[in-house]
This record gives C-alpha cells, structure tokens and sequence, in this order.
C-alpha cells in the first residue's frame, strides 16, 4: 500500500453497519426470538447475510480507521 490511502471513520461504513445489524439479530436469535418467520428462516438469513458482505465488500472502495 502507499502512503497516499485515503481512509473514512468507521462510523461512514455501510459494511460495518450491517454487520452490527446482524450480530443485534444474532443476540435477538440467541435469547429465542422467532417472529413470524417460518422454521428454517435462520439458514436464508445467514446466505443473505454472507452475500450482502462479499457485496458490500466488492463495493467498498475506501479503506476504514479507527480514528
């Protein structure tokens, strides 16, 4: 990489917020929430889940700090 990269906050993420999004739905999942979802709704979820990152991912064109 070179010295010139250009960085966002975290805070301006699309990727990162999403995952936040699904790590609260996980935890809602965990403690036994089920909503008017059919049995095997939690299998859709984690391939949508694993497309809209490589998406997200593929779109990206920043790199993200801390800062």
């Amino acid at each position: 990489m070179s010295d010139d990269v250009v960085t966002k906050p975290f805070w301006q993420s699309k990727t990162i917020y999403f995952n936040i999004l699904a790590f609260i739905v996980a935890i809602a999942v965990a403690f036994g929430y089920q909503g008017e979802l059919p049995a095997d709704w939690e299998k859709w979820v984690t391939i949508a889940v694993t497309i809209i990152n490589i998406v997200l991912r593929i779109i990206t064109k920043q790199s993200v700090t801390i800062k």
